[in-house]
């Protein structure tokens, strides 16, 4: 149905949004294997000067710049989302972020200190942050009547291939041709990406020709913050893995090219699992699908951390890729169908935003093995049953979602966060909605 400005949803923009993220992830993915190396041969003049030469391994270093850039992105997705609905604008944030972090990957090549390339990075996973809810809007804007959970699964998975084919990529140049190579290979991608939104993808508007920017912002529902709660411990549990690989290594005799397999072993089940759960939850109501997902993700993750052999870690990771597919295609298609005109990034970046905090904060687990291996997966497991019990008595069923958006639309009547009461507003079509 056509919108205010006489835009109107165009599904096929969906495979060109998707080829955006995607050429932006495998950008991202590239600098992986990379950094790593190329952090160990900068110098350290600040360091050096604060704490003495050799304050930080390499490793820690590594961490340090890595755990930030997530910080960063995950900060800014917020205001992100807020100055999308806020303006009505989201091209602008996509091209203008995305071309930041290529400015950013290509200034990798005079980088020559370690505080250098932090604050470069901190920098480029703002302008990534940016990014992420207002590709997400748009795709919820896309998205089919009833279809969001497949739509929003098959984005997910061009995002997930990106990702892992950039590690592979990304190491194979820099293997045969060198690191500037590689460095001017992953800005490529992000030129790339930046010309498909430029060009094929235009924005919509979603207040009238002329209508003055309202001076507050439409609230947006208070349980979509629940979708952002299920996502984040959903990754900290999930990512907490990846600090304890020395620890697997210590106990487990295991090799470097073995962890390697076993973490890509949750990222290939996922993403062929991704657009799966999507369907299921379309076909047959995204919520029992989410409650079934995370009733198996609280027993798996706990077990994570009372595993005795590589071979047990391998098989639930798999299983947790499975149960992460679940996870987020049900609430990704839950915030797209559920999101109104004027609050899509703001809810779309709740999503996003989690997400990143959790893949940030989950690795800080790591300094839990001093005590006691198992804690982090414990406590990521019981956060699991506390927002279980929340997604079942307040989220609600896409049926009873839709028997409410009927009513609104018939009465002009909106119902507010608390079943039992509801308040007067303007009728809202099932369209818009």
């Amino acid at each position: 149905m056509p919108r205010r400005d006489g835009s109107a949803p165009d599904p096929r923009k969906i495979w060109v949004i998707s080829a955006c993220r995607f050429c932006e992830a495998v950008s991202i993915g590239m600098l992986i294997p990379v950094l790593p190396t190329f952090i160990s041969s900068l110098g350290t003049p600040l360091l050096d000067r604060l704490w003495g030469q050799g304050a930080l391994q390499a490793e820690e270093m590594t961490a340090v710049v890595f755990s930030l850039t997530g910080f960063s992105m995950a900060a800014i997705q917020l205001l992100s989302g807020r100055l999308a609905d806020a303006f009505d604008r989201r091209k602008l944030l996509i091209v203008g972020g995305m071309t930041g972090g290529l400015v950013c990957t290509l200034s990798f090549l005079v980088v020559t200190s370690y505080g250098q390339l932090l604050a470069a990075r901190v920098l480029q996973g703002i302008c990534f942050g940016l990014t992420f809810p207002a590709l997400m809007a748009m795709v919820a804007f896309h998205a089919p009547e009833g279809r969001g959970g497949r739509v929003l699964g098959l984005f997910s998975t061009f995002r997930l291939v990106g990702f892992g084919l950039g590690p592979l990529l990304g190491g194979w140049i820099s293997a045969s041709w060198g690191r500037r190579e590689m460095f001017v290979s992953s800005a490529a991608l992000l030129g790339i990406s930046i010309a498909l939104v430029a060009i094929f993808v235009p924005d919509f508007r979603e207040r009238n020709p002329g209508e003055a920017r309202p001076q507050r912002l439409t609230r947006i529902d208070p349980r979509f913050y629940i979708h952002g709660a299920v996502i984040f411990l959903m990754m900290v549990g999930i990512s907490a893995v990846i600090s304890y690989f020395p620890y697997y290594q210590e106990h487990f005799g295991v090799t470097e090219r073995e962890l390697g397999f076993v973490y890509g072993a949750f990222i290939v089940t996922r993403c062929l699992f991704q657009f799966p759960a999507g369907y299921l939850g379309d076909r047959f109501d995204k919520k029992n699908v989410l409650l079934a997902s995370l009733a198996c993700y609280v027993p798996i993750v706990a077990l994570v951390g009372f595993v005795t052999s590589l071979g047990q870690l391998l098989w639930l990771r798999l299983a947790l890729g499975v149960l992460a597919a679940g996870i987020t295609a049900s609430l990704a298609g839950m915030s797209a169908e559920r999101s109104t005109p004027g609050t899509r990034a703001r809810v779309m970046s709740v999503n996003t935003m989690a997400f990143s905090l959790g893949v940030a904060i989950g690795p800080l687990g790591g300094f839990f093995v001093r005590w006691d291996y198992s804690t982090p997966f414990v406590i990521a497991a019981s956060g699991g049953v506390v927002v279980l019990a929340i997604v079942w008595v307040w989220l609600p069923s896409d049926r009873n979602f839709q028997h409410r958006v009927d009513i609104v639309g018939e009465h002009g009547v909106q119902f507010g966060s608390d079943k039992s009461s509801i308040h007067h507003a303007a009728p809202v079509s099932k369209s818009a909605t």
